[in-house]
Formats: C-alpha cells, structure tokens, sequence
C-alpha cells in the first residue's frame, strides 16, 4: 500500500502544480444572502481541514484515506457549501 499512496502523492503533487490547472469560478455570478451566511459560516473550516489534509497527504505524514477525509469535510458541511456554488452557478449559467 506504501507504493499506492507514493503514487497518489506525486499525482496530486503533479495536478495541483499544473498551470493549466483552473480551480477558479467565473466572474459575475453572486451567491445570495442566505448562500452568502452559508458559505461565510462553514468555508474557512472546510478550507483549513483541506490544505492540511493536502499537506499531510503529500509528505505521508497522515494514515487517513481520501474516503475517510471526504467524510470528515462533510461533517464540516461540505454539502451545503457546495450546493451554494453550484446555485450561483446554475443562475450564473441561466443569463
């Protein structure tokens, strides 16, 4: 399993340096008020349990599976977030 995560790491390593990489969202699309509230109250945890997990996934320093990370970014309402998003964007897409 030490050779399958070594592999995993220097591919994430690999997307996540690539410039062509584009995890931006358009200009132009706004959340509402509540999506707003939503995203406000939930997205700095989310974030911050993101970049560590990425950080700690890269060097190996972490025996958690991206199963079990996903599970915990949706007790961080990771869902509902996402959902938000998508609303904008589905209007956004709608003009």
């Amino acid at each position: 399993i030490t050779g399958a995560t070594e592999i995993y790491q220097e591919e994430v390593v690999e997307i996540l340096s690539s410039p062509s990489t584009n995890v931006s969202v358009p200009a132009g699309y706004l959340l509402t008020d509540d999506e707003g509230y939503t995203v406000n109250q939930y997205e700095t945890d989310i974030t911050t349990l993101a970049d560590e997990f990425i950080t700690k996934y890269i060097i190996g320093a972490t025996d958690q599976t991206f199963e079990e990370f996903v599970e915990t970014a949706n007790q961080y309402h990771l869902e509902e977030v996402r959902a938000c998003y998508q609303a904008a964007y589905d209007r956004f897409l709608a003009r």
